[in-house]
């Protein structure tokens, strides 16, 4: 049957092909195409990518008021499921890939999320900044040979924005349902050879909201969302930057996540209060020697992720958890007239402790990397492949393990008009075990049995003993780009061994077992297609209906067995307008979220049940039109939107439902 399809989409091709007039891009207008760095380490047309990939630019982010990535990656079919007060802990899902509740704990995450090329401190996408991006690049599928652990689904990589020649700023100021307060401000530009960029944003939710059935999700509140970001270098020599950016995000809010499906009658759970705190400082030396096609870059990164939840009732165990990152880069590119070379060095040390257990979890990797692209025909045929070599080595109490790894890679892209590409690419990936999963830990709450209240404790007892997950997958698909036109279409398989999971030792959920199990498939379809009305009928206004979607056709395990967790569907779509005479936008959006199933504990009769989810749609409004008009010294905009504008009734995650209808309102200025 895949024979078949395949066989049609590549008649449908080439149909397009002869039927569609042949159109060569110049070189000036291939300096303005997108400009992506994630795929290969360096930057490159977003036309010679090989891997599907998708580039959300900062007009996008900037012109719509999204909370927190988690929201911004939903609006392009990717799978989130988010819960705690205000989404604080978000877990992303690639091709069906992603991490699970413990989504805080980066290491653990088949996602692997960059900030600027290198290892963000967290793989919660909540807990990343929303101020002073310039884009977000989403690569989609194996990507170890770039990346090393953790990239199997697929790599998530925010790009700080950097000072340009001209000074650039933003502030906001909005209230919202719930006794919703949030402010920014951001700033950039050049002093000399000094380039600065920076932004701080803020936010408060003093009520707990409700969802669309009108029930008050206690303690949905949070306390405050705090995030800044800075990037500053200096430039000498024409080519040389040595710069260092700085990125923080803090969420403080109650703990008890609103499960409104509990049986208990406590108000559902402990109170107390959670703290996330993450920091980044990374610190990057870039150079080169155009004449002789040479570019180069040295860097050193540190980063911490601090988790810590603390009960109030005197009872339950308080929960804190410590994970540090230290790593560097160096790597050297050469760029000739129709071949490429990228090479280099990545070190990265992990420290994992946590609060209910003595042991500490350490992780060393050194690895080296070369990666290769043939430039044929004057970009009509791309061709590139790449290796690397991770040498492991994990710590736990008194225990050593060597973990080492070799991945592959190779791709190519076919571009016979400018119009049209076709890619094809086969990539390997890996993700070691990691502290979490070898030392394990111990959580605790209270439920209802019985018609009693209980405390518990589950402990997740740690296995040290794990194998590395392997990942090997390959996709194909086209891409057509014309005169304001897109579509394209991905086909993707991801050979998944040894996932790592947790094994309900007990059948009542207060004993689990890190274990791995045997391989898994997934295979599917993605893809997304926009037009803008207003290029073809000349309009002064931009019109843009838009799609973009995942379907999981398959994800199963070796036994034939649906896993848990993974939605048939996820897809966005709407309609964007833009009329910039009079300083009018608009977007509406929808979010389509498919079904999935889920292992629930009943703590009722004791035992695992299964949960369906899904089949939900919820709709969004933006808006945001300049009110004042100040020429040179910049502009005063007012902004509104309202989020689930039906009021429909939603859980990412079983037993935690997220807001119903909400409105908020903001004045923006920029200059």
């Amino acid at each position: 049957m895949s024979g078949n399809w395949l066989r049609r989409m590549v008649i449908l091709l080439c149909l397009l092909a002869l039927l569609c007039p042949a159109q060569y891009a110049s070189a000036e207008e291939r300096e303005h195409e997108t400009v992506v760095v994630t795929a290969s380490r360096v930057a490159e047309n977003a036309r010679t990518v090989t891997q599907a990939m998708t580039v959300i630019s900062s007009e996008e982010i900037e012109k719509n008021q999204y909370d927190n990535m988690a929201q911004l990656l939903r609006n392009y079919g990717i799978g989130m499921g988010g819960y705690s007060a205000g989404e604080g802990l978000s877990q992303v899902r690639i091709r069906g890939m992603g991490n699970d509740t413990m989504g805080n704990i980066g290491m653990t995450s088949p996602i692997l999320v960059l900030v600027d090329g290198r290892r963000a401190s967290t793989a919660n996408v909540a807990m990343l900044p929303m101020v002073s991006i310039d884009r977000v690049e989403v690569l989609r599928g194996p990507a170890a040979v770039q990346y090393g652990s953790s990239a199997v689904g697929g790599v998530i990589n925010v790009i700080t924005k950097r000072g340009g020649k001209e000074w650039h700023g933003a502030a906001e100021v909005g209230y919202g349902s719930w006794n919703t307060w949030k402010t920014m401000g951001g700033l950039s530009g050049s002093v000399g050879p000094v380039d600065i960029a920076g932004g701080v944003q803020w936010s408060t939710q003093g009520d707990d909201y409700k969802t669309g059935k009108g029930d008050t999700l206690k303690d949905s509140a949070y306390r405050s969302r705090l995030a800044y970001v800075l990037n500053a270098g200096i430039n000498f020599l024409e080519e040389h930057r040595l710069g260092v950016t700085l990125m923080s995000v803090s969420n403080q809010y109650m703990d008890n996540h609103g499960d409104i499906h509990s049986t208990t009658p406590i108000d559902k759970g402990n109170p107390g209060y959670t703290d996330r705190y993450n920091h980044d400082v990374d610190v990057l030396y870039e150079g080169g020697y155009k004449k002789a096609g040479l570019a180069w870059k040295v860097r050193y990164f540190n980063t911490g992720d601090h988790y810590y939840q603390d009960y109030e009732d005197g009872v339950s165990y308080t929960y804190n958890v410590d994970t540090r990152n230290q790593g560097a880069q160096a790597q050297l590119s050469w760029t000739g007239d129709f071949l490429s070379l990228t090479g280099g060095f990545d070190w990265l040390s992990n420290e994992y402790t946590e609060s209910s257990t003595p042991d500490k979890a350490e992780t060393n990797n050194y690895a080296g990397f070369l990666l290769t692209k043939l430039n044929l025909f004057d970009e009509m045929l791309i061709l590139n492949g790449g290796v690397r070599y991770d040498a492991y080595e994990l710590k736990a109490g008194n225990k050593n393990r060597d973990l080492d790894n070799t991945s592959f890679s190779v791709g190519a892209a076919f571009n016979p008009w400018n119009w049209l590409t076709l890619r094809a690419n086969y990539g390997e990936s890996f993700r070691a075990p990691t502290g979490i999963e070898t030392i394990g830990y111990r959580s605790s709450g209270r439920t209802l049995m019985g018609g009693y209240i209980y405390d518990y404790v589950t402990t997740y007892h740690g296995n040290f003993d794990l194998k590395p997950e392997k990942g090997r997958g390959w996709d194909t698909g086209f891409e057509v780009n014309y005169q304001g036109f897109n579509l394209g279409l991905t086909y993707f398989e991801t050979y998944y061994d040894n996932k790592i999971i947790t094994e309900d030792l007990t059948g009542m959920w207060t004993d689990y077992q890190y274990v791995n199990v045997s391989e898994a498939l997934y295979r599917g379809l993605e893809g997304q297609a926009s037009v803008d009305i207003g290029t073809f009928f000349d309009w002064p206004f931009a019109l843009r209906p838009y799609l973009n979607f995942t379907h999981i056709l398959q994800a199963d395990d070796s036994e034939g067995e649906r896993i848990p967790g993974v939605r048939d569907w996820e897809m966005a779509y709407g309609l964007n307008f833009s009329y910039p005479d009079i300083g009018l936008i608009a977007d509406l959006r929808f979010v389509y979220m498919g079904y999935k199933d889920e292992n629930v504990y009943n703590s009722n009769t004791s035992q695992s049940e299964t949960k369906r989810t899904g089949g939900k749609t919820t709709a969004d409004f933006f808006i945001q039109k300049t009110i004042l008009d100040f020429e040179d010294k910049g502009k005063l905009s007012i902004k509104g939107e309202i989020r689930n504008i039906f009021n429909t009734y939603y859980e990412p995650i079983y037993g935690y439902p997220q807001p119903g209808r909400s409105f908020y309102v903001g004045l923006r200025y920029d200059f």
